[in-house]
């Protein structure tokens, strides 16, 4: 079974508002992602899924679009991948085999993106990659990882590039199109952000 879990951050960039609710041609920037994820896993009918959502806060808001919202158990804002601790820390997770990590803001996946990036070597920790940056908040892990990340973070470690750099096993999803990779942190941003989505999302 396959989970898929995407990551709603504490806002610093967007003056501490939830970023997931940040409006994009009208529309929230989760519901694009969520119609974007959907639309992709009806071209893959024989994987198993479901998505979660780390937030800690409007939970509730959240819990309206009909998928698991999981808070961080760490106190205080620890980083993403405290968000990532919590959802492979769940109970069900023993089932997974596969994690896939995406931001919220992440408004242009194309064609084929999350096929692509679970289409890895199982044991393999994978991020992507579009021509010579990297892109660590993308990112494919094996369901194994839940006690690589909590101990990192018991040490003082939060940044995922150097919780991936403690790794042997990283490997690189590489693609070409940057657009994917748009950083939406102001209100031009967004603008842009919507007509990208119009010209994928038709």
């Amino acid at each position: 079974m396959e989970f898929w879990y995407w990551l709603a951050g504490k806002g610093r960039r967007v003056a501490g508002r939830d970023k997931g609710w940040i409006l994009c041609q009208g529309r929230p920037l989760i519901a694009w992602l969520l119609a974007s994820i959907r639309e992709q896993l009806q071209f893959m009918p024989q994987e198993e899924y479901r998505i979660f959502i780390s937030a800690n806060r409007n939970m509730k808001r959240y819990a309206q679009l009909g998928e698991q919202v999981v808070a961080d158990w760490r106190v205080g804002y620890q980083g993403p991948l405290a968000g990532i601790e919590s959802a492979m820390g769940l109970p069900v997770a023993v089932t997974i085999n596969r994690w896939l990590i995406i931001p919220v803001d992440a408004v242009c996946l194309p064609d084929g993106f999350v096929e692509k990036m679970l289409r890895v070597e199982q044991r393999t920790v994978c991020f992507a990659r579009q021509g010579s940056r990297d892109h660590y908040a993308f990112l494919s892990l094996p369901g194994t990882c839940l006690s690589d990340v909590s101990a990192y973070l018991d040490q003082g470690g939060r940044s995922i590039c150097g919780w991936l750099k403690a790794h042997s096993s990283v490997q690189p999803v590489v693609f070409d199109d940057a657009a994917v990779f748009a950083n939406l942190n102001s209100g031009q941003d967004f603008r842009n952000g919507g007509r990208l989505q119009n010209k994928i999302y038709r």
